[in-house]
């Protein structure tokens, strides 16, 4: 969806109050405010959420335009780290992906649709489907939910040290 200037128009949840929201996909889009609480919707971390409150952020009857992807990082107790660095894609993605994460051993009910066997587990959803998942913690050899992102398209709002600015 464009408004009339020809500018991207975006979709998302608040994190805040669930609130759908609509924003110019802009450089201005990561100082978006929320309509309802008048809270950022982008704070550059990932939201803790818990049973199935992560399927508001990533339905297919939104309103148009629809919602950014979600990614949905699983984790578990002693597994601190991978709840550290759900907050690493959220400071690179946003504004162009939503990041939440769930602590698997407690929602498990929430997530035995989704296969969800190990942790840390990383669940792409687009319009409320799960379109694909990544497993394992990032190392030196490579990050494979960041692998999963860039191989699904969603655009980094900010490169990686050495890599090139992503395209608008």
């Amino acid at each position: 969806m464009v408004d009339i200037q020809g500018t991207a128009i975006h979709g998302t949840a608040c994190p805040h109050c669930g609130t759908h929201n609509n924003f110019h996909a802009d450089a201005a889009a990561i100082a978006a405010q929320c309509g309802r609480c008048d809270r950022r919707l982008f704070e550059g971390k990932a939201y803790e959420v818990g049973g199935d409150a992560f399927l508001a952020h990533s339905l297919a009857g939104d309103p148009p335009p629809g919602k950014i992807p979600l990614l949905l990082v699983c984790f578990g107790v002693g597994f601190g780290v991978t709840r550290i660095n759900a907050d690493r894609y959220a400071k690179l993605y946003e504004p162009n992906l939503r990041v939440l994460k769930i602590n698997a051993f407690e929602h498990h009910e929430a997530l035995a649709g989704y296969a969800v066997r190990a942790v840390p587990t990383g669940l792409l959803f687009q319009a409320g489907t799960v379109v694909a998942r990544a497993l394992g913690a990032p190392i030196p050899e490579g990050d494979p939910f960041a692998r999963m992102l860039d191989e699904h398209g969603v655009k980094r709002a900010v490169p990686l040290r050495g890599a090139p600015a992503a395209e608008a």
